[in-house]
């Protein structure tokens, strides 16, 4: 989680470099357990995380109340398509950043 807050914006070819090592780097252990957690954080199962699914999420993982600052601070970083969710790549790809 604390990645997802210091994840910043990159170029397009930065992104798609950040993915395709992420696929490359990360074992099968890793990718389950970020298959896992996503889960967890993704409430409603429609496969991208929504402001309100994160600052749960967090309080309920760490058990500590992300301010909304915080929580707009980490989607301009992480939600790279500014689409206003956090899509499974972008969680991976920052996750590992």
């Amino acid at each position: 989680m604390e990645n997802l807050k210091n994840f910043h914006k990159n170029s397009t070819l930065k992104v798609a470099t950040l993915s395709f090592i992420s696929s490359q780097l990360t074992t099968k252990d890793e990718r389950e357990e970020l298959a896992r957690v996503f889960k967890l954080l993704d409430k409603n199962g429609d496969g991208r995380l929504s402001k309100d699914e994160v600052q749960e999420g967090y309080m309920e993982i760490y058990g500590k109340l992300v301010s909304n600052k915080e929580i707009n601070d980490m989607f301009d970083s992480v939600d790279t398509d500014q689409s206003g969710y956090i899509e499974y790549s972008e969680f991976v790809m920052a996750s590992i950043n």
